[in-house]
């Protein structure tokens, strides 16, 4: 008589059916961890750690790990107001986006912070890497710059605890250095007085909406 091994059922699954309905309708839903899921499954008396819901959603589910992409906050009139703006200029050259000074300000930093998960050495010993001294608090300072297809603008640096209105606006950046870069002749190879228009009087001064910008005194 020949003797051969029953059909074992192997070990059986942790997951009920309940708990993998409940880890499905977690799909793409913003703050779900796998800390919570596992705690909404205890709460069900399904206790469950961790690790098995991820295994199950990376092994059985084909699921990855994904961020949420960050958009912009927009309105409805802030989107019609996009859609018209790409409709106009949809059938602009190249040429014509040469005659456009974009601008714009952005904070910095004064103190590098660095990103916790970049700022790694390779070595042997853990004694010898060296420390990344940072400051908790770093001061930023805002920097208006401009560009155009044949160069760039001088940099202005609002000065700590100046408060960037209209007024200021105008007298330290329109009128000190926007209106200066439209009157450039070919210059003298100094990138700070270069040409930065085919002709100038083609020129357009391109902006975001922030206040200081759309006010009825800087407008004017």
């Amino acid at each position: 008589m020949d003797l051969v091994d029953k059909r074992r059922s192997g070990r059986p699954k942790i997951l009920s059916a309940a708990a993998k309905r409940l880890i499905h309708a977690t799909k793409y839903r913003r703050g779900e961890s796998l800390r919570r899921i596992a705690n909404q499954l205890k709460a069900r008396n399904q206790p469950v750690c961790k690790e098995t819901i991820r295994k199950y959603m990376i092994n059985d589910l084909k699921w990855k790990n994904l961020r949420c992409k960050k958009v912009p906050l927009l309105t409805a009139a802030a989107k019609a107001r996009r859609i018209k703006f790409a409709r106009e200029h949809q059938q602009w050259t190249v040429d014509d986006w040469s005659n456009v000074m974009f601008t714009d300000e952005s904070p910095f930093k004064v103190f590098y912070v660095p990103n916790p998960q970049n700022d790694t050495v390779w070595g042997s010993q853990e004694d010898n890497v060296p420390a990344a001294n940072q400051m908790k608090f770093s001061p930023s300072v805002l920097v208006w710059g401009g560009m155009t297809a044949r160069g760039l603008t001088t940099l202005h640096f609002v000065p700590s605890g100046v408060r960037l209105n209209s007024d200021y606006y105008i007298e330290n950046i329109l009128k000190k250095i926007v209106k200066p870069a439209f009157e450039r002749d070919t210059g003298d190879g100094n990138v700070t007085q270069w040409k930065l228009f085919d002709d100038n009087d083609d020129g357009i001064f391109q902006q975001d909406g922030a206040r200081c910008h759309t006010s009825a005194v800087t407008t004017q």
